[in-house]
């Protein structure tokens, strides 16, 4: 972007600051650190637990609608 000499008037207005940067929610990062159960199974953990259950049905083998599984 050209602004010739209104460049730093643009700057000023702007507020820009490139030494500022965005400061981070609290929240971000801890749940590894806490070690903290999720809620949430990926796809080949419920498989598993539907195999433990013996509620898997190897020759289905179903892409999407998996059954829900309890997390433990």
């Amino acid at each position: 972007m050209f602004l010739g000499p209104l460049k730093s008037l643009y700057l000023k207005l702007n507020h820009y600051n490139p030494q500022v940067t965005m400061s981070r929610h609290p929240s971000f990062g801890k749940s590894i650190k806490t070690g903290k159960k999720r809620n949430v199974l990926k796809r080949y953990e419920r498989i598993d637990v539907l195999k433990n259950l013996g509620r898997w049905d190897e020759e289905k083998k179903q892409v999407t609608a998996l059954p829900k599984t309890p997390t433990e």
